[in-house]
């Protein structure tokens, strides 16, 4: 009994204080490490570019790919402007990025992760000179960091089109650890109660709906495979998938972990609100993932065809 009271213990402090999933130097560390990976991939693209033309895989910068980049970036920074300026809400950095996300996954998700770096780049500049807001390096990060995830999707529907399981396994990887994960950590920190939108609820009730909202994500997406196994559309599956991993991905790593992080930053100086703020954030990510998931699918299969992009498969 005295040996299991000692473990029981320890796990909790483990969990409550040197678990790093939601702690304030997680996104840091995450930030820079992402970074490097962003800075060592357009590295690496440039050398192949100069140096390797012939083995180049990349999307070439033609005319024709110029102009389409052009006016995929040019709707998002139209539309993200006429949205803030017709709903003031909007100029808040976090659903502010949420909306410029979406056509910068597009143009990322078609044209790989060095344009999904620039258009996101251009188009948040674009955006804070036409709809001063909050300025934050951190926010910044987010949105380019979600264009260059965006490429890696892309490149994946690519390179993994004939192998969709292993998409398919990081997507329940990722959800299972951060819902999971996450209800752990509340269930074992001294948190009695958590407020999600201005309503308090205690820490098993808060536990229970992270699990539960990444139960019904997957549930979800078991329930848009299985229809399309039933109707015998494998293509499709193999389309989904990776913007499916793209939502998940983008909403926990960069929505939850990162955002976060920039939340506390911009609005308070409180070490703690961070954890609470990436709390309401994972509370709520199973329904953007499912929303984001639909609009993305959906745009996309309406854009594609209508886009013929000079490139060698990434």
């Amino acid at each position: 009994m005295p040996n299991n009271l000692i473990i029981n213990n320890l796990v909790s402090k483990v969990a409550t204080e040197t678990l790093p999933l939601f702690s304030k130097s997680t996104a840091i560390y995450l930030i820079i490490a992402l970074g490097a990976t962003m800075l060592s991939y357009i590295l690496l693209n440039s050398f192949w570019k100069l140096f390797k033309k012939d083995k180049y895989k990349g999307v070439r910068f033609t005319t024709k790919n110029i102009a389409y980049i052009t006016m995929l970036s040019s709707v998002s920074v139209v539309a993200t402007i006429i949205i803030s300026i017709t709903i003031p809400l909007t100029v808040l950095p976090p659903i502010r990025i949420a909306i410029e996300g979406l056509m910068i996954k597009i143009t990322g998700y078609l044209f790989g992760p060095v344009i999904g770096i620039i258009c996101a780049a251009v188009t948040d500049i674009l955006v804070t000179l036409f709809v001063p807001s909050y300025i934050s390096p951190v926010y910044m990060f987010c949105i380019v960091f979600t264009g260059f995830l965006a490429g890696v999707a892309g490149i994946l529907n690519v390179k993994l089109k004939n192998y969709p399981w292993i998409i398919f396994i990081l997507i329940n990887i990722f959800i299972i650890f951060f819902a999971g994960g996450g209800a752990y950590i509340v269930l074992c920190s001294d948190q009695s109660s958590y407020s999600v939108s201005g309503i308090n609820f205690n820490k098993y009730a808060t536990a229970g709906i992270i699990a539960g909202g990444g139960a019904f994500a997957l549930l979800s997406i078991y329930s848009v495979l299985f229809y399309y196994l039933w109707q015998r559309q494998s293509e499709r599956i193999k389309e989904i998938l990776p913007i499916i991993l793209l939502a998940v991905v983008a909403e926990y790593v960069v929505t939850v972990l990162i955002a976060s992080y920039a939340d506390m930053t911009l609005f308070s100086s409180n070490v703690k609100e961070y954890g609470l703020t990436a709390m309401a954030r994972i509370i709520m990510a199973p329904f953007k993932i499912i929303v984001n998931s639909i609009i993305i699918y959906i745009t996309w299969r309406t854009v594609s065809p209508l886009i013929n992009i000079d490139n060698n498969n990434y």
